[in-house]
């Protein structure tokens, strides 16, 4: 399962006027690679650096794009040995069967998976990877930001009651001696979609910092994104990175509901707008509870800020599902911060010590931003400010036959 939710990384000084112009001051950018991996764009940029620490960055994504993948089996075929390694495909084909050896960092990765299933109070949960193949062949479907039919909404239902008693972890079993992994339960899937890619990111910020790279952005999607220090940021010159949070509802004024100033520091965030179907009222989006297999209708968008981008990353998954209350406990445990965009469209802060000014509510009816939808369509750079997100308002327009083209990337 994988999260795709709008961040604005807004890389440069900028002045959203009324008319939704946006003017800047671009940074100089030393290095910058785009590549596509675990089926994201993701854009790296370093201010400092060479050539050589963007294949360095790229090959920790590749790498952990075959071992969590979780539709691609091993190719003995391929020239690159990486191909070759057991991931989680093959593990899967092997439960109840036989322990499958994997490689220590997936090794690493399935183990730290399974801690933060205990850390979230079973929220986040990856062995859940047959409900998640459920949704996804209701929501990827014809009836995508639809309505499902009866008939298909009750084959879900019957679906999910014949996995509902194999979902618990302790069916992974781990033999460190020979960094093998077992699952002794075969109707069970692990599914490692809803960390991959922030552990993958926390090990790109690990060797950057190995190398003493402290001036960097990385946008992994539209979900993750982890920053350094800004170029133009110093003693005499106080310059964060600037982060704009997507408004689904399209209630605050420039399509955002707030901009939140980091350094150094990873910034996560799930929202239910971007895959989802209906079902007699109800909004069946993509993340989904763990516990009853139901998507949660408390927030629209969750965004956590800390400084471990795989905690984060699962943890975001896992806050999804939880009452406020729920919520705010485990956000105070784990010391992170988070600012949660409730479902009437009011913005709560827990632990909260970033500079965040959320965005003033729209007085009228927002008659005045088709321009601000053909920016948030996709992903555009303009002025050196790199926006992404699609709100629930351009999906539907989508679904009615919207022709206008969209960007993908920059």
């Amino acid at each position: 399962m994988k999260k795709y939710f709008a961040i604005l990384c807004l890389l440069c000084t900028i002045l959203l006027q009324p008319n939704t112009q946006i003017h800047a001051t671009e940074p100089s950018i030393l290095l910058q690679r785009e590549m596509e991996y675990m089926s994201t764009q993701i854009l790296v940029t370093l201010y400092e650096g060479e050539e050589a620490d963007l294949d360095a960055i790229e090959d920790i994504y590749r790498t952990y794009s075959h071992l969590a993948d979780n539709y691609t089996a091993p190719d003995l075929t391929n020239d690159d040995p990486l191909y070759h390694e057991n991931n989680i495909v093959t593990i899967n084909e092997n439960r109840g069967v036989s322990p499958v050896v994997v490689d220590q960092r997936l090794y690493d990765l399935i183990k730290l998976s399974v801690n933060h299933h205990n850390q979230s109070n079973g929220f986040f949960n990856p062995a859940i990877g047959n409900a998640i193949d459920i949704w996804k062949s209701a929501i990827y479907s014809e009836f995508m930001y639809g309505e499902l039919p009866k008939s298909v909404f009750d084959q879900v239902q019957l679906d999910l009651e014949e996995i509902s008693n194999s979902v618990n972890p302790s069916s992974i079993i781990f033999n460190d001696n020979d960094r093998s992994v077992f699952i002794n339960n075969d109707n069970l899937k692990l599914d490692l979609g809803a960390i991959a890619k922030g552990y993958a990111t926390q090990k790109t910020k690990e060797y950057l910092d190995s190398k003493n790279i402290a001036k960097y952005m990385i946008n992994a999607g539209r979900s993750n994104i982890i920053v350094g220090v800004h170029p133009d940021d110093s003693d005499t010159n106080d310059r964060p990175f600037r982060v704009g949070l997507e408004d689904p509802l399209r209630i605050y004024q420039n399509g955002i509901s707030g901009i939140l100033e980091v350094r150094n520091k990873a910034v996560v965030t799930s929202g239910n707008y971007e895959q989802f179907v209906t079902y007699e009222g109800k909004v069946y989006h993509h993340i989904i509870s763990p516990f009853d297999f139901e998507p949660k209708q408390y927030y629209h968008v969750v965004t956590i800020i800390g400084d471990d981008s795989a905690l984060l990353d699962s943890m975001s998954t896992a806050l999804f599902s939880m009452p406020l209350d729920q919520a705010t406990i485990l956000v105070q445990s784990l010391g992170i911060e988070a600012i949660f965009y409730m479902y009437d469209g009011s913005i709560e802060t827990v632990n909260l010590t970033q500079n965040f000014r959320q965005s003033e509510p729209l007085a009228d009816e927002p008659n005045d931003l088709t321009n601000l939808y053909i920016i948030l369509g996709g992903v555009v750079i303009v002025g050196g400010a790199l926006i992404i997100g699609i709100s629930v308002y351009d999906k539907k327009k989508k679904a009615k036959g919207d022709v206008r083209e969209d960007k993908n990337e920059a």
